[in-house]
């Protein structure tokens, strides 16, 4: 799974491990679906910035969009490289075991 809505990175290291990823295609799903967490990552996957609940997100999908350009030109400047996920993730998840091992 590498379209616009998936993480490249992670759902390639998931599916070396064995682990389902699953990816929300937009933010109004995002919104409302059980256990979804805000992901903004950087540096083409290698750098994640922010993870939230999608539960405590009271603002709307542009302002996201902006929080991560403003964060990512602090960090490496390139806007090609930083994106904004939606994904599923139990709390208590352990999301680098995989890239631990």
């Amino acid at each position: 799974m590498s379209d616009d809505h998936s993480s490249p990175m992670r759902s390639m290291i998931s599916s070396a491990h064995g682990e389902e990823y699953e990816a929300i295609k937009n933010f109004n799903d995002a919104k409302t679906t059980e256990n979804c967490v805000l992901i903004f990552e950087g540096d083409y996957g290698g750098q994640i910035y922010l993870t939230c609940p999608m539960k405590y997100v009271q603002c709307n999908e542009q302002i996201l969009k902006q929080l991560l350009n403003d964060i990512d030109k602090l960090q490496w400047d390139d806007e090609q490289g930083c994106r904004m996920y939606y994904e599923i993730h139990k709390i208590g998840d352990d999301q680098n075991k995989s890239i631990e091992r």
